[in-house]
């Protein structure tokens, strides 16, 4: 079901069906358990299965792109922009059966889902303009690419460049992710007084970061062990307490905390069997100790 989204359609021209097949097809296979029937009539599908699903609007696919499996599905289905006929509990068991967990699995995915809503005009419907930082050249080409692939040069910016040295702008919302491990307790004040100073009054933080253990505080990974060795040397997990103190010590006022352990299990599974699908590539790229390291790691970083 791929196909090649990088065209000069407009999402008015583009029929819904062509816009979400690949990230479809990522989903369920070669096969769609159920019947889709979208606003514009577009409807693939098998027509004896155990019911259709009524996709009214592309809202309801925004609703689904931004939460992912039962949290997105029922809040499309509670605002009436999706709809069921046939058998309810027959259609939601068949996509529950033919459906990877959390309905996301797999490091396509969002980027095939980042496609099919530029198609539609959801993910870049409101015209926000975003600019990303890392300090890898590599993550930045490839954040590049899939910025131009997914047609939003216009709306995204990334940059080679430290969180410190971003001054003078003012920014509604900022995501850190898997970046905090290497702040440390030492200069974690000065980290959120930076993103703090970066946001406006009424502007949004969200914080990833591997934890430390409840009740130990701020730790350095163990340096005679193989995660603290090979794979995040300069790493120091903060305890979840210490870290909201830390945040309202700056001005931020915490709203929501979350744990994400079992989901970080489950990608680090999804992760390996990704690589050992690509393992000569992988070899070929990064060389055979580097690639048995990433391997390896995917079973030792489960108990994190």
């Amino acid at each position: 079901m791929e196909l090649d989204v990088m065209n000069s359609e407009s999402p008015a021209t583009v029929p819904a069906a062509a816009a979400l097949a690949p990230l479809l097809g990522s989903l369920f296979g070669g096969r769609l358990p159920v019947r889709f029937e979208f606003w514009d009539g577009s409807a693939p599908g098998p027509r004896d299965g155990p019911g259709t699903i009524f996709v009214r609007s592309p809202a309801a696919v925004r609703r689904m792109l931004w939460a992912p499996g039962e949290l997105g599905f029922g809040r499309a289905y509670v605002t009436g922009e999706l709809e069921t006929e046939g058998d309810v509990i027959g259609v939601l068991r068949a996509l529950h059966e033919a459906g990877p967990p959390d309905m996301k699995t797999g490091a396509r995915m969002p980027l095939l889902a980042l496609r099919a809503a530029a198609r539609l005009g959801v993910a870049g419907r409101y015209g926000a303009s975003v600019v990303g930082v890392t300090l890898s050249s590599a993550q930045a080409d490839l954040a590049r690419l899939r910025v131009k692939e997914a047609g939003l040069e216009e709306q995204i910016e990334i940059r080679v460049q430290d969180y410190g040295d971003v001054r003078g702008e003012c920014f509604d919302a900022i995501s850190s992710v898997g970046m905090f491990e290497h702040v440390g307790a030492e200069k974690m004040a000065a980290y959120f007084s930076t993103l703090h100073a970066l946001l406006a009054d009424t502007g949004r933080l969200l914080n990833h970061a591997i934890s430390g253990i409840s009740g130990i505080g701020g730790s350095r990974m163990p340096r005679r062990s193989f995660i603290g060795r090979f794979v995040f040397p300069d790493g120091e997990l903060i305890d979840v307490s210490q870290v909201l103190g830390a945040m309202e010590r700056a001005g931020f006022e915490v709203r929501d905390v979350e744990s994400l352990r079992e989901h970080y299990a489950r990608t680090l599974r999804a992760w390996v069997a990704n690589l050992e699908s690509n393992w000569e590539e992988a070899v070929g790229e990064a060389g055979p100790e580097r690639a048995r390291l990433a391997s390896l790691y995917g079973g030792v970083g489960q108990r994190l």
